[in-house]
C-alpha cells in the first residue's frame, strides 16, 4: 500500500469505507492500514463532518507565530536604532512603548532582542563563568595510524527500561578505524578514564587526542594519570 502524498487522500477514503462497514473492527482496520486508532477515529470524524473533501491533506502551517514581528514595528525599531545606535533592546522597547506608535502591536523584550541579534545590533551574551581562551591554529595532519585519535560522545537516549545510554566513540583519524564504541551510562571522568585505559592497553598511545573540549574532556581533572 503506497503512502505517498499524492495517494494519501485515497488511502484515507479506503480506510473510512472499510471502517464504516457494520462488521468492521476498528483495531483490526487500523492495523491493516498501519495507523493508530486515534488517527483512525480522526479520519472518521473528518469524513462525517465534510465527506470525502474532509479527508484532503491539510496544511500544517500554524495560523499565527508568536515570534513574528509586524513590519511597521520593525521599521520603527530600525528608525530608533539609527537615532540611538548605542541603545539595547530594553531601551528600544521602552521608547517604542512610550511613543505609543503601535499600541496593539508591542512585541516582547525577547522578540526585540532576537531582532537586534539578527541585525547585528547586539552580540549574544554568554552565561556563567567566562571560558578559558583556547589557542586556535591549524589542525595536525594524521599522516599515519596512532598519530591522531578523535573522541566524541554521539548523543544519548533512554533505553526501554528508562536508563540513560550515551555511546563514547574513539577513532583513529588516519585509518578511520573505530577503536572503541562504548555505551556509557554517564560521562563522568572516572568512567571515561577506565575506557581510555583499556583502549591504550590494546592499541598503544596516540600522539594527539582531538576532542570538542566538552565535558569531561575539558575538565581540569586529567583523564589518564
Amino acid at each position: 500500500m503506497s503512502w505517498c502524498v499524492c495517494g494519501l487522500q485515497r488511502v484515507r477514503a479506503d480506510f473510512v469505507m472499510i471502517a464504516r462497514e457494520p462488521d468492521s473492527v476498528m483495531a483490526a482496520t487500523c492495523r491493516q492500514f498501519n495507523i493508530s486508532r486515534k488517527t483512525g477515529y480522526k479520519w472518521l470524524r473528518r469524513y462525517k463532518k465534510g465527506g470525502l473533501a474532509g479527508l484532503a491533506i491539510l496544511s500544517c502551517r500554524p495560523h499565527s507565530s508568536p515570534l513574528r514581528l509586524d513590519g511597521d514595528v520593525v521599521v520603527s525599531l530600525m528608525e530608533l536604532h539609527e537615532q540611538h545606535g548605542d541603545w539595547g533592546p530594553k531601551k528600544l522597547l521602552a521608547r517604542l512603548t512610550r511613543g505609543n506608535r503601535h499600541p496593539d502591536k508591542v512585541p516582547s523584550l525577547a522578540t526585540v532582542a532576537r531582532l537586534a541579534r539578527r541585525l547585528g545590533w547586539t552580540e549574544p551574551k554568554g552565561r556563567g563563568r567566562p571560558r578559558r581562551s583556547i589557542p586556535v591554529g591549524p589542525l595536525t595532519d594524521a599522516g599515519q595510524p596512532n598519530a591522531v585519535w578523535t573522541v566524541d560522545f554521539k548523543g544519548w537516549w533512554r533505553t526501554k527500561d528508562g536508563r540513560r545510554c550515551e555511546p563514547l566513540s574513539i577513532r583513529d583519524l588516519h585509518s578511520r578505524y573505530i577503536l572503541c564504541l562504548r555505551p556509557m551510562a554517564r560521562r563522568s571522568t572516572e568512567a571515561v578514564r577506565q575506557v581510555f585505559v583499556e583502549v591504550f592497553e590494546r592499541y598503544g598511545l596516540p600522539e594527539i587526542i582531538r576532542t570538542d573540549n566538552g565535558s569531561p574532556f575539558a575538565s581540569l581533572t586529567v583523564l589518564v594519570g
